[in-house]
């Protein structure tokens, strides 16, 4: 897949989409990545607005980061993965090849959530992260046919 055009980016243009089309264009997904170690919540809330080709390109991004020791410690990326796969399953767009990583960073946000949130303050903030990794999974693969 090649890296989005501006039109993958910002589809119907609106200001979401153009924050999202300042940050992304012209990105590779190993620059993307370098974007969600920097601002793993703002990136993410990004994904959610742009255009799905676009969203289905960097999401890879998202996952490889969720997936690297630089994630420890950030409830914010764990955070985000739900809204992003209910933009990616809501978009309509073949999540065949994704789909296997999607489900198994969602399994690890459910299963492993002290990896991004160690605290236990943090852990009571972020509570409801796990479930809402659940329920994406759910969805996630009810839509796989």
């Amino acid at each position: 897949m090649n890296i989005p055009k501006p039109s993958e980016i910002n589809v119907y243009g609106s200001l979401d989409e153009l924050c999202a089309l300042s940050v992304f264009l012209g990105k590779t997904v190993d620059d993307a990545e370098a974007l969600f170690r920097d601002n793993s919540m703002h990136c993410a809330e990004l994904l959610v607005h742009m255009g799905p080709r676009a969203r289905l390109y960097y999401v890879e991004a998202y996952l490889r980061y969720l997936a690297s020791s630089s994630s420890r410690d950030d409830p914010g990326a764990a955070s985000g993965l739900p809204s992003v796969v209910d933009a990616l399953i809501e978009s309509g767009v073949n999540l065949d090849s994704i789909r296997p990583a999607l489900g198994e960073a969602l399994q690890r946000i459910n299963a492993e959530f002290a990896r991004y949130a160690p605290d236990r303050m943090t852990q009571r903030i972020y509570r409801h992260v796990p479930r809402e990794a659940r329920g994406a999974l759910r969805r996630l693969y009810a839509k796989s046919g």
